[in-house]
């Protein structure tokens, strides 16, 4: 439980630092394809159109990961949070009758 708060808690780090490694290991294995014809078509008729996508296509492996990461950890913040409330309220109420007993987001019934 604690470990998990850890993480939660150094959520934008972590996104940061795994997307950086998936990147750099994406990289590595699917490089530009800078020997397709076509780029080297474009390469030749405008370099800097060809520089633009080179460094758009580093910059998908990069930024791709760190958005899809910083989704899922915020996920499971909201998710966590949710049960840290509830075992608060069980600890809280554990002294009481039963009849006393309330969980927080649903009704009492009277």
């Amino acid at each position: 439980m604690i470990l998990m708060r850890v993480l939660i808690q150094y959520r934008f780090v972590l996104s940061l630092a795994l997307s950086g490694v998936i990147g750099v290991i994406a990289l590595r294995l699917w490089p530009f394809p800078a020997e397709n014809v076509f780029l080297g078509l474009i390469s030749l008729r405008r370099p800097v159109r060809y520089a633009a996508l080179a460094y758009t296509y580093a910059t998908l492996w990069f930024s791709t990961p760190w958005l899809l990461l910083n989704v899922a950890f915020s996920l499971i913040y909201s998710s966590q949070q949710r049960w840290y409330r509830l075992d608060i309220t069980v600890t809280l109420n554990h002294g009481r009758d039963s009849s006393e007993h309330r969980v927080p987001l649903a009704r009492r019934k009277e």
